[in-house]
């Protein structure tokens, strides 16, 4: 690329001419640029051919007047500059590279700045955008934050060059992707920067994030627990909040509005129990129905119930187990529900004929299995109408079938 400059833009450049000459010179496809200095908003502008640098790049002072004050040490005139115009060439060479006009969003700034970088690496142009990426997340509000995208597509592997042009030619990134790149650089990004930068602020659901953006959620502890529900293209790292801890995680948005919002993170809902499967062998179910509430409340509703293995058929016709048992569910992990609190005092064993005996149904029976529901947690898989709980019950894996009632 060639770079022709005028009277003031060389009293200007002088200090930095000779860096921006070489870099400029390695930026594929740049066209010829012209610069000048005006009266133009910002520290730099293109028109047409030709960029144009502010007149407070002239000085009298070190910084430009719109210099952000910030963590990183504000940059001096002279190096502003310098990044300007490669920034410009840079944007200019990547459209020229793609045979279309040039943009102006994190994609197209994210790729320039990352470009100047690679070729004046002791100017540090990008090291603003990062500092904004990690304060905001948001390189969709802030286009100079998307170097942040850049330098995290290069740490996994990626040629910035042809990725970053993939996503301005169309290329979408998954949900599960941004959020990645996300969690790199928050976690390692710092560390390119020479003062510490305070990450941008947690906040608690429900909450709604606008287009590429990451935000950290900060999610208060709950005594029941929770799933992070999410409605739009986006996606969270940790989306399952165990009971009774606070719940920190990673949320991500890429092109469009994503809302966050809260769901009990259990299998919420009226069940009736059809089989079992445990011990080597099938059970038979009768009478034994689940109620499982938002607020983490259980009911079991025992009707002339029985539970037990086929071979005991006969035994089933003679006795049964009723009442009604309340407790507590919880939140254990991913698709992982732990039972407590369970009390069956009100449950009674009974004969089924008229007339027949009736007994306090704890300690064995049923109230034995209600037991050892209280122990290990217990996985759960929803697939339409049907549910099944796993867990174990006297150190053996146990299924329980039941149906939407």
């Amino acid at each position: 690329m060639k770079l022709v400059v005028d009277t003031r833009a060389a009293a200007l450049l002088a200090p930095v001419r000779g860096l921006i000459e070489a870099a400029a010179a390695q930026i594929p496809d740049a066209p010829r640029m012209d610069v000048t200095v005006g009266p133009v908003e910002g520290f730099a502008q293109r028109h047409g051919k030709i960029i144009v640098l502010s007149e407070g790049l002239e000085g009298p002072g070190i910084h430009h007047p719109a210099e952000p004050d910030g963590p990183l040490p504000r940059m001096d005139r002279w190096r502003r500059a310098a990044c300007s115009v490669l920034e410009l060439a840079a944007a200019e060479g990547i459209a020229a590279s793609m045979d279309r006009e040039r943009g102006s969003d994190w994609r197209w700034i994210g790729l320039a700045l990352d470009m100047v970088d690679t070729v004046a690496p002791s100017l540090r142009c990008g090291l603003p955008g990062v500092s904004l990426a990690i304060q905001t997340g948001a390189p969709g509000l802030y286009p100079a934050a998307g170097v942040a995208v850049m330098k995290a597509a290069r740490a996994r592997g990626d040629d910035p060059w042809n990725f970053g042009r993939q996503l301005i030619d169309g290329a979408m990134l998954s949900t599960e992707e941004w959020l990645r790149m996300g969690e790199w650089v928050f976690a390692k990004a710092p560390a390119l920067l020479p003062v510490p930068v305070e990450r941008v602020q947690d906040i608690d659901i429900p909450c709604a994030i606008d287009a590429w953006r990451w935000q950290p959620l900060g999610i208060p502890a709950h005594s029941r627990g929770g799933r992070i529900e999410v409605e739009g293209p986006g996606a969270v790292a940790d989306e399952w909040a165990v009971a009774g801890a606070e719940h920190r995680t990673l949320a991500g948005s890429t092109d469009g509005v994503v809302q966050f919002g809260a769901h009990s993170g259990g299998p919420t809902g009226e069940w009736v129990v059809t089989s079992a499967e445990g011990f080597g062998q099938v059970m038979g179910a009768r009478g034994v129905s689940f109620r499982f509430d938002g607020s983490g409340g259980m009911e079991l509703t025992f009707s002339d119930a029985f539970v037990g293995p086929l071979a005991a058929v006969a035994m089933a016709e003679e006795v049964g187990t009723s009442g009604l048992a309340r407790g507590r569910w919880s939140v254990a992990g991913p698709w992982r529900v732990a039972f407590s609190e369970i009390d069956d005092s009100a449950l009674t064993f009974h004969g089924r004929a008229r007339g027949a005996f009736r007994l306090p149904a704890r300690g064995f029976g049923i109230a034995a299995w209600l037991e050892a529901l209280e122990g290990e947690p217990w996985a759960w898989q929803l697939n339409g109408e049907r549910l099944v709980l796993r867990g174990k019950m006297l150190d053996a894996w146990v299924d329980v079938r039941l149906r939407k009632a």
